[in-house]
């Protein structure tokens, strides 16, 4: 397969929205909604820290989030649909 015609078929399987391009992650429809600092994890015991995380994780909850690269969107299928859902 040539590159123009794999570069055909990746344009073919991408979410637009608004004129950008979304790329979709699962992983960022369960991010924890709180979770230790980088300095303060770097700071602490790895069994400890692990657990307090898992802990805030459990405590707090996850919500589904979504970043901007220059002209792309990053997010999960979850907020996908709801940035659809709220844009009709």
């Amino acid at each position: 397969m040539s590159m123009t015609q794999q570069a055909a078929l990746m344009e073919k399987d991408m979410d637009y929205f608004r004129g950008l391009r979304v790329v979709i992650n699962p992983m960022l429809d369960n991010m924890p909604k709180i979770q230790l600092t980088k300095m303060v994890y770097d700071n602490l015991p790895s069994p400890f820290r692990d657990e307090i995380n898992a802990w805030m994780r459990e405590f707090f909850g996850t919500e589904p989030v979504m970043y901007r690269h220059g002209e792309t969107l990053i997010m999960g299928p979850k907020m996908l649909e709801q940035v659809k859902a709220h844009a009709m």
